[in-house]
């Protein structure tokens, strides 16, 4: 879901990044309104494969995948940016 303040990716739910072409190397996420694990925060991740981590307000995917699937599992993600880097 996304609204005009942030992607929201409600508890339990996906967000699938697929590459059309190319290696997903990196994804980064910004969340605004909470860090870490706190509701919201990007801590409320897991992911399909690669290796993830937070920061603060920051959630950062790397590894080589055409697909990476993200689900919130303890949690609804808020990002106001999700950035993410193909080679």
């Amino acid at each position: 879901y996304n609204n005009v303040n942030h992607y929201r990716i409600y508890k339990n739910e996906t967000l699938t990044i697929t590459a059309a072409a190319g290696t997903i190397k990196e994804v980064v996420f910004t969340c605004t309104e909470s860090a870490g694990a706190e509701k919201w925060g990007p801590d409320c991740f897991t992911v399909s494969d690669g290796e993830y981590v937070y920061s603060g307000a920051n959630g950062q995917w790397k590894g080589d995948a055409s697909t990476i699937v993200f689900t919130a599992t303890k949690a609804q993600v808020r990002a106001t940016q999700i950035a993410v880097v193909v080679e």
